[in-house]
């Protein structure tokens, strides 16, 4: 599994991707703010880098219970947060989930008020249930185009961008 340095490298290779791309276009790199969420799973262990909002739920096996694994962080003011382009020291926070699971979702910032309290940030179990239940009871590996098609529509729906028009991203992994 990786090791914090291992994430930070990478964390260095991306900044240095995204700065190579903002140059060559004559852009600043804090044009191409962007925040991150990385996840490396193996089986009953989850290594987590985090950088800015956005997040990360498990369900677990055994009781069937989603739980927050890393939260969206927050800057001082509100809508405020960090991106992996910051000019300063890169806000990266590292966490692992040991225990059994049977789903793990990732989520940009635009899903957060539909998927976390946002008093405490645990799950929205209504919210990821019935989003895990297709994903779960497909019997083949990898992405599913029309699977990721539905829930497409589904997070750019009216009923969805009640709640943000921000960008929203959902990653699914139901281990197999």
């Amino acid at each position: 599994m990786p090791s914090t340095n291992d994430f930070l490298e990478w964390i260095d290779e991306v900044r240095d991707g995204i700065s190579l791309a903002a140059s060559k276009k004559g852009h600043r790199l804090r044009d191409y703010a962007t925040t991150m969420v990385l996840v490396v799973a193996e089986q009953n262990l989850i290594h987590i880098c985090h950088i800015g909002d956005g997040g990360v739920v498990v369900c677990k096996n055994e009781p069937n219970e989603w739980v927050t694994v890393s939260s969206p962080a927050a800057g001082l003011y509100a809508s405020e947060t960090f991106f992996i382009t910051d000019s300063d020291k890169v806000q990266a926070r590292f966490s692992v989930f040991e225990g059994n699971y049977e789903t793990i979702c990732l989520f940009s910032d635009g899903v957060e008020k539909v998927a976390l309290d946002s008093s405490d940030h645990t799950p929205a179990r209504k919210f990821f249930e019935p989003i895990a239940r297709p994903v779960k009871a497909i019997d083949g590996k990898g992405a599913q185009a029309s699977l990721s098609g539905k829930l497409a529509e589904f997070l750019g729906g009216a009923r969805i961008n009640e709640y943000s028009d921000d960008d929203k991203s959902l990653i699914i992994v139901v281990p197999k």
